[in-house]
């Protein structure tokens, strides 16, 4: 819809490459011609949020030098560029750095926050989302126009579908209602379901005052006791010997870093619960830290949001670095299938799981007995096709891998 109403045919769209499909969609249909923000990945295949690195401002500018989709573009300078914060991989960045860095480069800012649309209702997110760049950040003649689109049946409380635009104009690339609303109908039923947009009302007034912030510590209370090296101590192998390990890690969690507060840096390995809760430094991407395994970051760039929860699997490390032995996520995943417990994203050795606004603490404890119990089931040598029966087609394929 936004993409639709800000870029026309043959026009140059900056996208970033770890997009949603409904990008490409609007693409298609509006006749654009993508040049693709490529990022880099780590040994996990966890992908490095765009504009990351300092100073790279302007690089975006003439883009019809090195992009063949962009050669006889209406224009070299793109009227529209998006990028995806928080990723798929539960990474969200500085929005004024982003928003900075593209301000030279397009009049027109588009931030797809699908999974991100209580960032504005806690202070943890300071700075890290699209509508919190405003006049007084960046002045209005520099400023892009900036939009935000949000599912917010993803991770709030809505109906399925359920969703939000939002939209912060500047004098470079002002957006008139009424042009802005034919874009809009040309995507939206004239049958509303009025329970959905009634669910919308029920969100933002759950969000709205204290319970917002409220509801979002409880939710990261719920990820935080996953430490950073999960799983209890190997057990004896029937024959005597001790098989390696199976050590399950949270990827969203302190990796030894002593984040500094009020001038005083912590010693413990593990800062406080209180000091989890409001402090960003606890989950920022230190640059070169070998655990993320991202080089070149800027400083305070990238931060792991608390509430989306990466396990990492044995057998890969985020330099990608092999080792000995290791068990691929979809066996995981497939084991936690069975325990009817669905995760959000599996990839080759890392599984997403979502702690969502409303998480109870019984579901959390669900999660980690399973975790549990899959070690156990490990180090004891047990088949998998007698601890992950084959009652799927999903699990079946699991199995023979």
């Amino acid at each position: 819809m936004v993409g639709h109403f800000c870029v026309a045919s043959d026009e140059i769209a900056l996208v970033d490459r770890n997009c949603h499909k409904s990008v490409l969609h609007g693409l298609v249909l509006s006749g654009a011609r993508p040049v693709y923000l490529v990022p880099t990945r780590n040994g996990y295949g966890l992908v490095e949020p765009p504009a990351s690195r300092r100073p790279r401002c302007g690089r975006h500018r003439r883009p019809h030098r090195r992009q063949p989709l962009a050669q006889g573009a209406v224009s070299p300078t793109p009227p529209y560029a998006i990028v995806t914060n928080s990723t798929y991989d539960g990474l969200c960045y500085d929005a004024v750095h982003v928003t900075r860095d593209l301000a030279a480069s397009t009049p027109r800012l588009h931030f797809d926050e699908a999974w991100f649309a209580y960032a504005r209702f806690h202070p943890l997110y300071t700075h890290r989302y699209a509508m919190s760049v405003d006049g007084q950040i960046l002045p209005d003649e520099q400023r892009p126009t900036l939009f935000s689109t949000q599912s917010t049946h993803k991770l709030l409380a809505a109906l399925s579908q359920s969703a939000m635009v939002h939209i912060r104009t500047s004098p470079r690339a002002p957006v008139a209602p009424e042009h802005f609303n034919e874009a809009f109908m040309m995507h939206a039923t004239t049958s509303p379901l009025y329970p959905a947009i009634a669910s919308l009302d029920v969100a933002a007034g759950m969000m709205d005052g204290p319970p917002g912030p409220l509801a979002r510590r409880r939710s990261g209370h719920r990820s935080h006791p996953l430490p950073p090296g999960h799983g209890p101590h190997r057990h004896p192998h029937r024959s005597g010997r001790r098989p390696p390990g199976l050590v399950l890690r949270d990827l969203a969690a302190p990796h030894g870093h002593r984040p500094r507060h009020q001038g005083r840096a912590h010693l413990r390995r593990r800062p406080p619960a209180d000091l989890l809760r409001t402090e960003p430094s606890c989950w920022q991407l230190q640059p070169d830290a070998a655990w993320h395994g991202l080089p070149g970051l800027s400083q305070g760039y990238c931060m792991l949001d608390p509430i989306k929860v990466t396990l990492t699997c044995p057998g890969l490390d985020a330099r990608g670095q092999w080792s000995e032995r290791g068990i691929p996520a979809r066996i995981l995943t497939a084991y936690l299938a069975t325990r009817n417990i669905l995760v959000e994203k599996t990839d080759s050795y890392t599984a997403l799981v979502l702690f969502s606004m409303g998480i109870t603490k019984g579901k959390w404890g669900t999660l980690l007995d399973a975790l549990m119990d899959f070690k156990a089931l490990y180090d004891a040598d047990t088949p998998s096709r007698t601890s992950c029966p084959p009652s799927s087609p999903a699990i079946r394929a699991a199995t023979r891998a």
